[in-house]
């Protein structure tokens, strides 16, 4: 059974191929809660950043963007939603494995639900991520929590519990990591 994953930008390609915004356009519930620790100029990483609500978002509180999404459709569309918006985010096409992770570049790294990396590149993604991140700065992360989707081939987690990513991120002490369960918050996607 696949995963649908197999070929991570065609499945989002096709997504988000529609006109409207397959999330809306209004910030993740939780990133939004996290204002009060944002400071305009900082530099801020979108992982993941699909149609570009979230960049969009951190650009209006003043932070610097850059994002990045494997598919070039959320790409287009995240750049039309930043143009609308009046914001500028510097966006790419690129998949997390090939996302150079420039050491101590960003105060703010947002990861909104990017449960559906495999575990490999997931370790990967965790250790580009922090690697990115200055000392002291934000990592944001919201994922869902569930030990295996329905449709991850067998013996592939590709949801995964929170203790997983926790003892990876906690190993870099000078991070300061937030860390949710996005069941509560599910309703408000």
């Amino acid at each position: 059974m696949s995963s649908g994953f197999d070929d991570p930008g065609a499945t989002w390609d096709a997504r988000f191929d529609r006109d409207d915004y397959i999330f809306g356009t209004a910030p993740n519930v939780f990133l939004a809660a996290q204002r009060p620790r944002l400071v305009a100029g900082q530099r801020a990483l979108c992982v993941a950043d699909g149609e570009g609500r979230n960049s969009v978002w951190l650009a209006q509180q003043g932070l610097v963007v850059s994002a990045f999404d494997v598919a070039p459709r959320g790409v287009a569309k995240a750049r039309a939603l930043a143009a609308r918006c009046g914001v500028s985010v510097d966006y790419q096409v690129a998949r997390v494995e090939d996302w150079p992770w420039t050491p101590a570049a960003f105060e703010v790294v947002a990861a909104i639900f990017v449960q559906f990396a495999p575990p490999a590149l997931r370790e990967r993604m965790f250790a580009g991520m922090l690697q990115t991140l200055r000392p002291g700065g934000w990592l944001l992360l919201q994922n869902l929590d569930f030990v295996r989707h329905p449709t991850a081939k067998r013996g592939e987690q590709l949801f995964y519990q929170s203790a997983n990513y926790r003892a990876v991120l906690f190993a870099a002490i000078i991070v300061d990591v937030l860390l949710t369960q996005a069941l509560s918050m599910a309703a408000s996607l």
